[in-house]
């Protein structure tokens, strides 16, 4: 007899666990989108000033161009990075062994992968400064997020592309 009544216990039980999971369920989706709509909210006044940064996750410096022939690093300008105002960077290119690249074409564009409704920025190499290095004058980030910032390297005739990415 005990047998039966802790079976019939155990499927009472476990009947009861897939409602128990969806609650649960239910409610880690709500506080996660609460959680997520008081991030959104807390950026709505930041537009129209000047807020510095500092990237909790960032790609700029030594990396390598899609087919292997270049590698660029980005350095920000002012450090920390300032959100909602137009910064000026420097960028480093050589090759993949490692000389600097000079007299090249640079090419720039920035965006948001995960906000096509943020502005995106077309900024544009100013002044090469020698040793490979050149300034970088537009590059703008008005939003938290996912950024990333596309550079195309035209020297001696190749031509090649990469990405820096950050997490403002």
């Amino acid at each position: 007899m005990l047998g039966s009544q802790t079976r019939t216990q155990w499927k009472s039980a476990s009947r009861r666990s897939p409602r128990r999971r969806m609650q649960l369920s239910v409610v880690a989706t709500g506080a996660a989108i609460a959680s997520l709509w008081l991030i959104a909210s807390a950026d709505d006044g930041a537009a129209a000033r000047s807020v510095p940064v500092i990237p909790s996750v960032a790609m700029l410096s030594d990396v390598p161009s899609h087919n292997r022939v270049y590698r660029a690093s980005m350095v920000p300008l002012p450090d920390p990075i300032e959100r909602n105002r137009p910064l000026t960077w420097t960028v480093e290119v050589r090759t993949a062994a490692g000389a600097s690249v000079e007299g090249a074409t640079l090419a720039l564009e920035s965006w948001m992968p995960d906000d096509e409704s943020a502005r995106v920025a077309r900024p544009r190499a100013t002044e090469e400064l020698g040793d490979g290095r050149y300034r970088v004058e537009g590059i703008r980030f008005d939003h938290r997020g996912w950024w990333n910032v596309r550079l195309q390297i035209s020297a001696a005739g190749v031509t090649d592309s990469l990405a820096f990415n950050l997490v403002l």
